[in-house]
């Protein structure tokens, strides 16, 4: 599985808010600090992961699962016709970065794009990649395709 390469604990982030600079008195610092350390808490993580700015950038990680998986389903480069690149963000405008991962991953699909849409690009990607395979011809879809369909349903099947 491909991560980032920086490990940030609790405490490197809260020494990083104490170090930010802000204009917060002593007081507020201190209800703050408590404010986001009753999250960390309560999201039970005690580190996280975060890119080097400097050597990592997003669709990297992307392509190396894209790979992996690939390798993991054992299918080969060349099944796949479409690649959607979901993310909350994007490098830059154009041209997609779906276009840039494949490129780089060793992937030529028929069809390529991004769905950027903020915390829900994922789950419009996955209606998006339902509804690709729902009309396709039975020749067109791959048997991986199809039991992608029977066992994943959208959360609003009314929809498709």
């Amino acid at each position: 599985m491909s991560v980032p390469s920086k490990v940030m604990r609790n405490a490197d982030i809260l020494n990083l808010i104490r170090g930010s600079g802000h204009s917060l008195s002593s007081a507020e610092e201190s209800a703050y600090l408590g404010k986001v350390q009753k999250l960390f808490l309560h999201s039970g993580a005690e580190e996280r992961r975060w890119m080097d700015p400097k050597f990592e950038k997003p669709s990297d990680f992307v392509q190396a699962s894209l790979i992996e998986a690939l390798k993991d389903a054992d299918l080969p480069l060349e099944s796949v016709d479409t690649f959607i690149y979901a993310s909350v963000s994007r490098g830059f405008h154009e041209p997609a970065e779906a276009f840039v991962v494949a490129h780089a991953a060793g992937i030529r699909p028929k069809h390529c794009f991004d769905v950027v849409e903020a915390c829900n690009s994922f789950s419009r990607a996955a209606h998006l990649a339902q509804a690709l395979l729902k009309r396709r011809s039975g020749s067109e879809c791959s048997d991986y395709g199809r039991r992608i369909l029977r066992e994943w349903k959208p959360i609003c099947s009314s929809q498709f």
